[in-house]
């Protein structure tokens, strides 16, 4: 008896080892990201795209005749995007970059035409608002100098929103 019952638990202990492996193999797919692309890619990806359409911006506005450099990242509570800004002859500007043109034109259309609002926000400006879009960009300059007027108009066209 004891060696059937040793050969029915060996029998056991096969079956299942073979078993469980297999059941964790599904959990585990289960809990992996598609393999195409992990967030964390996307994100850098994005990321990317955001950084070079941010020297594209910057280098055109230096074709200005404006100085331009990086000044640190952005938060909008109106905006679905994290922005940067730039400093353009010293006066902070808001540049926010979209996955594509579509999204951007989106959140443009939500900005009211003299920039006093954007959707159910209600905006008190400390200089008159100035907001631009070009492609996937929408870019806000809180200012009134002119050659930062000049040198964005020049590079994006004319504001679509502000004063």
């Amino acid at each position: 008896m004891n060696k059937k019952r040793l050969l029915a638990f060996i029998c056991l202990a096969t079956f299942c080892a073979a078993l469980v492996p297999a059941s964790l193999a599904q959990r585990d797919d289960r809990r992996r990201p598609p393999r195409h692309r992990s967030k964390s890619q996307q994100r850098r990806i994005t990321s990317n795209k955001a950084d070079a359409r941010i020297t594209e911006l910057m280098t055109q506005l230096r074709g200005q005749k404006v100085k331009a450099e990086r000044a640190g990242k952005i938060s909008q509570p109106f905006f679905s995007v994290e922005g940067q800004g730039i400093n353009v002859n010293g006066e902070n500007v808001q540049v926010f970059v979209y996955a594509s043109e579509s999204a951007a034109k989106a959140e443009a259309i939500r900005v009211s035409p003299d920039g006093g609002s954007v959707g159910t926000s209600m905006m008190s400006w400390m200089a008159p608002p100035h907001f631009y879009r070009k492609g996937e960009l929408i870019v806000l300059y809180v200012g009134s100098e002119q050659a930062v007027i000049d040198a964005l108009v020049a590079v994006l066209g004319a504001q679509f929103a502000g004063r």
